[in-house]
């Protein structure tokens, strides 16, 4: 036994086992800091992933309410569009709240249109809307009596709308969406721009695209966003986004709200045309293509209110064709709508944009000239009644010629100044006309200036005294 050890006592022999075990192991306070320790790499580690999990929830989170803030915008946007009351309003909607909305450096439209549907629109459509604007300015500040608006009304209308005849001339301050409308006569502009297909095109500005940009610095934008207007698989024009920040329309950005608004928005500029048409088969003398009584009463009240307002002259005249019943007896009925047919299209052959014919009654027209002074409605009187005197009707007479009529005019300037007397205003004082009087004295005193022209013998114009 002695060989097994050292030649020392068996317990020390024990003692120093458990020293060498000791040593070994290290002590358990020694134990529990390494576990300890352990854990805290541990824990860290978790806090870590904790942490990564929370900037990836708040980044989810935060994307999350973008979408929904975006969602919110977009169901805005689209519930205006649906509850549009006219065209005009739907691209106002699309040029400027569109992009307040969303927060856009630029917006443009660009339609199809070659009827000139939307032209006619709307321009035509401008004085309704301004009136409508105006009268409550006039409201609002019923005791100012200068005759022009304050600024705040001539801002309000230019906010509200502001359709212009502006084809022909620059957009003023405060109506610029006009001019970032573009009216195309053929989609060939679009076939060439949208070379890949009926798809959105996002992705940094492209010369080539500048033409949709109308009324837009380009240079400006560091991205665009191009989107087709799809209605029954017909491109009916381009909406057309602009944003300085370059990240913000790139190509692999997802389209799926854009492509969203854009058939929306095609499908209810198509529905405003279809409306606008049949609002005009209701407006339109169905046998010679021009305005009816209907539709003049309601503009001459709009041009009397607007001329009170501005100042500025208006001018009626009536027209009536000379021995109108001679053609009816000695050509037939069929004969005389032919004969009106004609007077109809060289009446507005001779006059401006702005102006106004209607068929009034039988074989009577009556025309208004905004901002025109009597004289100068005068004139534009007897250009018509030339012009017509020199046209050959599409009627054969019996020896096989060609017919020709003439015409009697008369003109009347609105008076600015008119008052109605104290008796019949049933007032202390004379007051100043309503804009219904006015309207109903002015066509009254062309059709007595259109009798005194016939009792003078015909195929002439006399101007009220």
């Amino acid at each position: 036994m002695k060989e097994l050890g050292t030649g020392g006592e068996p317990g020390k022999v024990a003692s120093t086992v458990a020293g060498e075990v000791a040593g070994a192991s290290g002590s358990p306070l020694d134990l529990l800091r390494g576990e300890n320790a352990r854990l805290r790499e541990q824990l860290d580690s978790a806090q870590e992933q904790l942490s990564g999990l929370r900037t990836q929830f708040d980044r989810l989170l935060s994307e999350a309410r973008l979408n929904q803030a975006k969602l919110r915008r977009f169901d805005q946007i689209e519930r205006q569009l649906i509850a549009a009351p006219s065209l005009t309003a739907l691209v106002q909607a699309l040029l400027v709240d569109f992009g307040v909305l969303f927060e856009l450096d630029a917006v443009t439209l660009a339609l199809v249109d070659p009827q000139y549907e939307a032209a006619r629109v709307l321009s035509e459509g401008w004085s309704e809307s301004a009136q409508a604007a105006l009268d409550d300015a006039e409201t609002q500040n019923q005791t100012q009596t200068s005759a022009e608006p304050p600024a705040a009304s001539l801002a309000s209308l230019a906010s509200r709308d502001s359709r212009s005849e502006r084809h022909a001339t620059e957009p003023s301050a405060g109506t610029d969406w006009f001019a970032r409308l573009l009216l195309l006569g053929s989609g060939q502009l679009l076939s060439q721009i949208y070379t890949r297909g009926w798809r959105p095109m996002l992705g940094s500005p492209d010369p080539n695209q500048a033409a949709l940009f109308q009324g837009v610095n380009v240079r400006g934008l560091g991205s665009t966003a191009l989107l087709p207007l799809l209605h029954r698989g017909e491109c009916i024009g381009s909406l057309n986004l602009g944003s300085r920040d370059s990240a913000r329309f790139s190509a692999g950005n997802s389209t799926d709200f854009l492509e969203r608004l854009a058939a929306l928005a095609a499908i209810c500029l198509d529905n405003a045309l279809v409306a606008e048409r049949l609002k005009l088969v209701g407006l339109t003398d169905a046998l010679t293509g021009v305005h009816n009584r209907r539709y003049f009463e309601a503009r001459c009240l709009e041009e009397v209110k607007a001329a009170q307002r501005s100042r500025q002259p208006l001018v009626c005249l009536l027209l009536d064709v000379d021995h109108f019943k001679r053609i009816n007896d000695n050509h037939g009925h069929p004969a005389g709508d032919a004969v009106l047919r004609e007077v109809g299209q060289v009446i507005r052959g001779q006059l401006r944009g702005n102006d106004v014919v209607a068929r009034y009654g039988g074989e009577e027209f009556v025309l208004l000239l905004p901002n025109t002074p009597l004289q100068g409605g005068v004139e534009t009187a007897d250009r018509i009644r030339l012009a017509i005197a020199s046209a050959a009707m599409p009627v054969q007479t019996e020896q096989d010629t060609p017919l020709h009529i003439t015409v009697s005019l008369g003109a009347a300037q609105m008076d600015m100044e008119e008052r109605k007397p104290v008796a019949e205003a049933g007032d202390a004082a004379p007051r100043r006309s309503t804009p219904v009087e006015s309207m109903k004295r002015l066509v009254q005193q062309a059709d007595q200036a259109l009798y005194a022209a016939k009792q003078a013998g015909r195929n002439r114009v006399q101007s009220a005294q």
